[in-house]
């Protein structure tokens, strides 16, 4: 009886080891990130989870603020293209593991943020500070305010842990009217 055990344990082990999950076989409509950003002084808070089920990583983010209703622009030096007050990428809390980030220029609109690890259910937020160009700005071009944010950009790139050797799968989204953004499929 003890060697129709171990024969049945070995056929199992082969069977689950010769058919490997495929990227077809991967539920993408798991993949999920949501995003929202805070006004704050003198630090702009944009905080993001990863609201994916099973095994779906982010391993990075990229910001555009090109396409804003604001026209707005990441303020990082004194005397450039923002207003005021200017700040620096920094991490404030989280539990996904920066890999590293591509700062944007003074007076840009576009930034990345690598994870080294970003599971489903962690978090990263950082702070920078984000100006309006607009010549009739509410709060003179200081503060984002209303829905200024209304059409930034955001990329998504998600990777499955179970077939680390399938391509990633690449998301966008894009900020609403009320600071939020969701990532994840449409058609699902």
């Amino acid at each position: 009886m003890q060697r129709i055990i171990s024969y049945t344990i070995a056929i199992c082990a082969i069977a689950a080891a010769s058919s490997p999950a495929s990227a077809t076989n991967l539920n993408t409509c798991d993949a999920s990130l949501e995003s929202s950003f805070r006004e704050s002084a003198p630090r702009d808070i944009f905080t993001f989870y990863n609201f994916s089920a099973g095994n779906w990583a982010i391993t990075s983010i990229s910001i555009d603020l090109k396409n804003s209703a604001g026209k707005l622009i990441f303020d990082t030096e004194d005397g450039g293209g923002g207003i005021e007050v200017f700040q620096s990428y920094r991490t404030e809390s989280g539990d996904a593991a920066l890999a590293g980030v591509t700062e944007p220029e003074d007076g840009g609109t576009n930034m990345q943020i690598d994870f080294a690890s970003f599971s489903a259910g962690q978090s990263h937020q950082f702070s920078i500070d984000v100006d309006d160009t607009l010549a009739r700005s509410e709060l003179r071009q200081i503060r984002v305010t209303g829905s200024e944010l209304n059409g930034a950009a955001l990329q998504v790139t998600f990777t499955n842990g179970d077939t680390p050797n399938a391509e990633p799968l690449v998301l966008s989204g894009s900020y609403d009217q009320t600071n939020k953004a969701v990532v994840k499929q449409t058609d699902c």
